[in-house]
């Protein structure tokens, strides 16, 4: 038995990998497959195998020939392995044992398999058996000591056979005075475990552990290193980007590839994993808009960083990894995202794995931010008058008003191009105006001007809604055409497409009756027949007597006609005071006046979206999620809402103060919004979206397009650090458009401002100044807002911003009518920007007072102080079962006889986390090396993590005394103390000058200068100290 000083290097995200042989091709869960032979084997394990028992994993596996399980878990520097292993059953043993004999008998040691432990195998199958362990990977824990022995692996490229001596060839003095053994099967005897004693003939194993003793401290494992990532990358909901350092350990050149590899099926019992997460590397800094690039590891092979020599400029290198939020939106709220980073290296030596999750965020809670207006259409109009037909006449031709003047549309300016011309930048070949979209299966061109079947047209215009007596209507707008189609209303993206055969491309908006909507189609003919068709249908939601909703088609699917679609040449001439004509476009005459005198409608100097001065900004208030006065999921506009605690003592959103506890409303918040109608807190029930989705979205199509400048004819040439590749693998879809319809009734004296309560005489309509009922003659005001968040801009700060954060476009249609008599229309638009203040999902209304907070389904009636019912909700579901993140902290401290914990924090905060050390609840005390197992302890969420919780040995402390003594012919010792229980203290005196004292533990007596060394053993809790 050895005993020697221990000295123990922590290199949690030092050196991060996985050792199999021979090892899974996928990745976060792995199969980490061990050949086992008859005997005693070694294995080194690199997956976390704790979401399961040993009992479940081995002795329930009736054809798992395994039968003894010895785990080493070092807390000295003496070694175990040289004779027998029922030596762990000593007390003092440093290996924890599983038999499968104690099963039902005894409680085994050990429970769990652990990552980055080394372990001794019995199997007691005939030949060889395959030994598959399906779990997460995990960052190594690396313990080594200089005088004892390391049962430790090597992350080595499983694919190659690599000797001993080619894989420590970068680390000479380790290679030379390492002593390395290697159990080889069979009985444990003087030859097994046994040395290696050529290493240029021997193989090293990935997966298999092996004792190491060298005088020398080693850090090295394999040509290059990974730190900086902890436990792993987890972005969680809300991490958009994090660092890691790679590291050349080697004195050449050498490059290594980043690959990104999909799981394994998860094991029985444990969520299934939905996909990858998009995770994109940070590439160079454009200096002209201080933008950077990026690639997208998904589908993305062997991505190249090149590390220059050791010891010089660019031998370590930092690496941005992202992860692309914006591509999210495929998976559901709440799933976690999970692969491996894969990293080798150019001299196919090593193969480090590097776990990597992301969970789903939702964009459930409270939204508080501001619009800032800074565009509002100017309605400025030049007015002519005329008393007769041909005054009016003559008027009008003279400023030009006539040329090309129609009443009604005429149809959308189309611009061709033929095959191969850039429609963006090149002019036209043909330019004319089509009145309907009606391309019918043709294979003739459009015109002598185009040649060929393969052409690119453009149409834009404007689209009339037609007026009918409802105040919106929900418009589905239908492109029925082949090859590439892609169809814009207002500039939002609404139906696109590619096939080589006809199809129907739609998509839906909510539109007022009678207003103009710009319009854009694209369409790309290939060779054959072309096919390109512009249909609408319109409908809407009506309520019976009875309350119930039924859908009413206005207008039926048909092609939208020419006399609604409307291009830059015409020429819009209105009413006023009745008096309306209209103009032949052909002769240019008026052909009909309802008046020959008066003032008329002649031009328009409107200026749309024109800029205003000083923008000035609207409160926005919104909560995305369950709203209880909807019994449903949905997006809602706020006047005013309470954040507080509730009557449980919880934290909760509500827009009454009913639901709020009266003794804690010091403390309780209210936000309002001054520039929305107000409602008391019975009526406070917002208005809603049609949708809870907030944030733009993104879908995964196509394969990866590589472009590189790179320089050289193998990756090892390589000349650039980081380079970045365009990658299709993402394109973002049209950002979401949110409408709120916000309507001030004509009574409504609280908001309206034409509604006169004091003065009914004030006469809006007709001014008759006849005695009316208050509110007759007063407007109603429509304010219909849209919101469209805005997609991401292609850059790498743009699609790794984190979550919690919204930006976009606010458009805002303000129309004053007297139900239908008259009717003005403005027009404001600016930007938003919210901030979510609150993750909180259930927004509580003035119906609704008893909280569900754990999982399950609820009947509800709620009652206030006086038992008044509010009303009642049934069925109502609460948050369903959620996964949660554990971050550990504070895991390495230093003995000092006080008990010793970890520290965590968790996503969402607050939750409970129950925390055990070697699967016991008790806070260690005394120095060693524990197996941490934090388990989230709440109704709602669930979650799980494991890692290593380190006490290391506190240095001795040494005070000394009588250092300066008088000659008196006797032996004259100094006094040395501790302040530890560390007693036997040996004390050295060597004479340094006016003595030839040779060294001695006996105190000198002779006048003199002496040095002393005093030496303080090495225990359990201490280091040894001189």
């Amino acid at each position: 038995m050895i005993r020697s000083k221990l000295i123990l290097l922590r290199l949690t995200g030092v050196l991060l990998f996985l050792a199999a042989s021979p090892f899974g091709a996928n990745a976060q869960w792995i199969n980490q497959t061990n050949i086992l032979v008859n005997g005693w084997n070694s294995v080194y394990l690199n997956v976390d195998a704790s979401h399961d028992t040993i009992d479940n994993l081995v002795w329930k596996d009736n054809a798992n020939p395994i039968q003894d399980i010895w785990m080493w878990n070092p807390t000295t520097g003496t070694a175990q392995y040289l004779t027998d292993p029922s030596s762990p059953l000593s007390a003092r043993s440093q290996w924890q044992q599983w038999a499968r004999s104690n099963v039902n008998i005894v409680t085994n040691q050990l429970t769990r398999l652990l990552a980055n432990k080394a372990f001794l195998v019995r199997s007691t199958n005939a030949g060889n058996y395959s030994w598959v362990i399906k779990g997460r990977p995990a960052p190594p824990n690396y313990q080594w000591t200089t005088s004892g022995e390391n049962f430790i692996g090597f992350p080595v490229d499983p694919t190659r056979s690599i000797t001993f001596n080619k894989y420590l060839s970068d680390a000479p003095l380790f290679a030379n005075t390492a002593q390395i053994f290697r159990y080889v099967g069979g009985a444990l005897s003087a030859t097994n475990p046994q040395a290696v004693q050529d290493a240029t003939l021997v193989n090293i194993q990935r997966g298999q552990a092996y004792w190491v003793r060298s005088p020398d401290f080693n850090n090295y494992y394999a040509p290059f290193t990974v730190s900086g990532a902890g436990s792993g990358i987890a972005f969680g909901t809300t991490l958009g980007q994090t660092r890691i350092t790679l590291a050349n350990n080697t004195d050449q050149p050498l490059t290594v590839y980043l690959n990104l590899l999909q799981s394994e099926s998860s094991p029985n019992g444990q969520p299934p994993i939905p996909g990858m997460p998009p995770v994109l590397i940070r590439g160079g800094l454009n200096i002209t808009n201080l933008t950077y690039g990026y690639t997208a590891l998904n589908g993305r092979p062997n991505f190249p960083i090149l590390l220059e020599a050791a010891g010089q400029p660019g031998a370590s290198l930092d690496v941005i990894v992202g992860l692309n939020r914006s591509a999210l939106t495929n998976w559901s709220q709440g799933e976690i995202l999970a692969a491996t980073l894969r990293i080798t290296d150019s001299t196919q030596l090593a193969q480090i794995d590097l776990p990597v999750t992301a969970s789903v965020a939702d964009q459930y809670g409270l939204w508080v931010g501001s619009a800032t207006v800074n565009a509002v259409d100017q309605y400025l109009n030049t007015y002519y008058t005329a008393n007769t037909l041909l005054e009016l006449t003559n008027t009008l031709r003279s400023l030009n008003i006539l040329t090309n003047t129609v009443a009604k549309g005429t149809g959308l300016l189309g611009e061709y191009w033929t095959k191969g011309t850039d429609w963006y930048t090149s002019a036209p070949a043909l330019t004319r105006v089509d009145s309907t979209i009606n391309v019918a299966g043709t294979t003739v061109p459009p015109s002598d001007a185009i040649s060929g079947t393969d052409y690119t047209v453009r149409w834009v215009g404007s689209v009339q809604t037609l007026k009918n007596s409802y105040q919106s209507e929900d418009y589905k707008f239908t492109i029925n055409a082949d090859d590439k189609i892609k169809l814009w209303i207002n500039d939002l993206v609404i139906a696109e497409g590619t096939s080589s055969t006809a199809k129907d491309y739609s998509g839906s908006l909510t539109l007022l009756p009678g207003d103009f909507y710009t319009i854009k189609i694209e369409y790309a003919q290939g060779s054959g027949s072309a096919t390109c068709k512009l249909y609408w249908e319109s409908s809407v939601q009506v309520t019976n007597t009875a309350g119930v909703v039924s859908t009413v088609v206005v207008t039926p699917k048909q092609l939208i006609p020419a006399a609604q679609l409307y291009n830059s040449k015409d020429v819009f001439i209105g009413y006023r005071d009745g008096n309306t004509y209209q103009v032949d476009s052909a002769s240019g005459r008026i052909l009909e006046l309802t008046s020959t005198s008066g003032a008329y409608l002649s031009t328009s100097t409107t200026v749309p979206n024109a800029s205003v001065p000083v923008g000035f900004d609207l409160r926005l208030i919104l909560h995305a999620g369950t709203n209880t006065a909807a019994n449903s999921s949905t997006l809602t506009l706020l006047q005013h809402v309470y954040l507080g605690s509730g009557l449980d003592g919880k934290q909760l959103i509500t827009t009454t103060t009913n639901l709020l506890d009266r003794k804690k409303l010091g403390g309780a918040r209210r936000i309002s919004s001054t520039h929305f109608p107000w409602r008391g807190d019975n009526e406070n029930t917002g208005w809603a979206s049609r949708s809870n989705l907030l944030a733009p979205s993104a879908i995964a199509y196509g394969s990866p397009v590589y472009s590189t400048n790179v320089t050289g004819t193998s990756p090892a040439l390589l000349t650039n650090r980081i380079t970045s590749y365009s990658v299709t693998n993402y394109t973002l879809r049209t950002p979401l458009a949110h409408n709120f319809n916000v309507e001030l009734g004509y009574n409504d004296q609280a908001s309206n401002p034409f509604v006169h309560a004091y003065h009914p005489d004030h006469d809006n309509l007709d001014a008759d100044f006849l005695p009316i009922a208050n509110g007759v003659e007063s407007f109603k005001i429509i304010r219909s807002i849209t919101l469209t968040p805005l997609a991401p801009v292609d850059t790498f700060q743009s699609l790794t911003i984190a979550s919690g954060k919204l930006q976009g476009n606010y458009r805002e249609q303000i129309k004053i009518t007297d139900d239908g008599r008259k009717t003005r229309t403005f027009l404001v638009q600016g930007q938003f920007a919210l901030n979510r203040i609150s993750e909180t999902p259930i927004l509580f209304n003035a119906n609704e007072i008893n909280i569900p907070n754990n999982v399950g389904a609820y009947s509800v009636v709620g009652t206030n102080a006086t038992d008044k019912i509010l009303g009642s909700i049934t069925n109502f579901a609460a948050p369903v079962l959620a996964s949660t993140e554990i971050i550990l902290k504070d895991l390495t401290q230093v003995y000092d006889r006080t008990p010793k914990s970890a520290k965590f924090t968790t996503l969402p905060v607050g939750l409970n986390v129950a925390l055990t050390y070697n699967e016991l609840p008790t806070i260690p005390i005394n120095a060693g090396t524990y197996a941490l197992r934090g388990t989230v302890v709440d109704p709602i969420f669930s979650g799980f993590t494991n890692l290593y919780f380190v006490i290391t040995k506190a240095p001795v402390i040494i005070t000394w005394a009588n250092l300066s003594q008088t000659f008196t012919r006797a032996r004259l010792p100094v006094t040395a103390t501790t302040s530890s229980s560390v007693k036997d203290l040996t004390l050295t005196y060597t004479g340094t000058s006016g003595t030839t004292y040779a060294s001695s533990t006996s105190a000198p007596i002779d006048a003199g200068q002496y040095t002393v060394v005093a030496t303080a053993p090495e225990s359990a809790n201490y280091q040894a100290t001189l």
